[in-house]
């Protein structure tokens, strides 16, 4: 209808006052779903084009009432441009095209995903140590966060813990096991509508640092009456007590830093202790 009859449709949308609607009348009535319609006596229609006796220019007659005795057929099909549905009829008798109402499309409004920010207190740490994640930064633009969920995910990318916030300031601790070189903290906001998204920016790895120690030499002096006094030196391996010991002790881990901090063993194994008298 609309190829066959392209010429004559608009310009009958221009006489009827709206030639930017024909643009979009011509490209979504295809694709249009046409339903079957009556049209009771009484009923109004905007405007209707039609030619005198099929025949000549289109003409447009404008705030038509139907004004027969009984309903017609027609078909009813709609278009939408900016924000604007237009509900047009064909007669099934006429063929007539006619605007029949136009209304307001309610907006839908699509859900825009939350934005998930986080930082870490460390990126390499000794296990049994705590690292702080932070998500304060995390916002919804149109909405609320309704939750945000932090997991410590080990080498195999096992959820090895998971935390969650349902308030903010979004920020939970984990200490870190000894028991994979490489940890993940994933970190997912959830805001009102359930979006979900997972974020680059909120997926960071935590390296176990190596275990610390070294050698270490002991060398002093022994003052005695019998026999005499003696110098020594001894040779030993030193490392961190929290990092030997933390195995089974990981709630410990506040403390142990403290250890690590402050306290360093050394072994010094039998037999490697040299020694000379100084004396008569």
């Amino acid at each position: 209808m609309v190829e066959k009859n392209d010429a004559d449709l608009q310009s009958g949308f221009v006489k009827a006052g709206y030639p930017e609607l024909y643009l979009e009348f011509r490209q979504q009535f295809p694709a249009a779903k046409v339903e079957s319609v009556s049209i009771a006596p009484g009923e109004d229609l905007a405007w209707m084009l039609f030619r005198t006796n099929g025949t000549g220019p289109v003409t447009v007659v404008r705030d038509v009432t139907w004004n027969g005795e009984a309903a017609f057929d027609a078909f009813s099909f709609s278009i939408v441009m900016q924000g604007q549905r237009y509900v047009f009829i064909v007669p099934a008798v006429c063929g007539n095209l006619s605007l029949r109402t136009v209304d307001t499309v309610a907006e839908t409004l699509t859900n825009k995903d939350p934005l998930c920010t986080m930082t870490l207190s460390n990126s390499e740490i000794a296990c049994g140590q705590v690292v702080i994640a932070d998500a304060t930064g995390s916002s919804d633009s149109d909405g609320t966060i309704a939750q945000v969920v932090f997991q410590l995910l080990d080498d195999a990318n096992t959820v090895v813990a998971e935390k969650s916030d349902t308030e903010a300031p979004y920020i939970q601790e984990f200490t870190i096991p000894c028991d994979s070189p490489r940890y993940t903290i994933k970190t997912v906001v959830i805001d009102n509508s359930g979006a979900a998204p997972s974020s680059a920016e909120c997926t960071k790895a935590v390296t176990v640092a190596a275990r610390k120690g070294g050698p270490v030499v002991d060398v002093g002096l022994s003052h005695q009456f019998d026999p005499a006094s003696y110098a020594f030196a001894r040779v030993g391996y030193g490392f961190s007590i929290s990092s030997f010991f933390m195995r089974g002790a990981q709630d410990t881990a506040v403390k142990t830093k403290d250890f690590e901090d402050t306290v360093f063993f050394a072994v010094f194994p039998a037999g490697l202790i040299v020694s000379r008298f100084v004396g008569p």
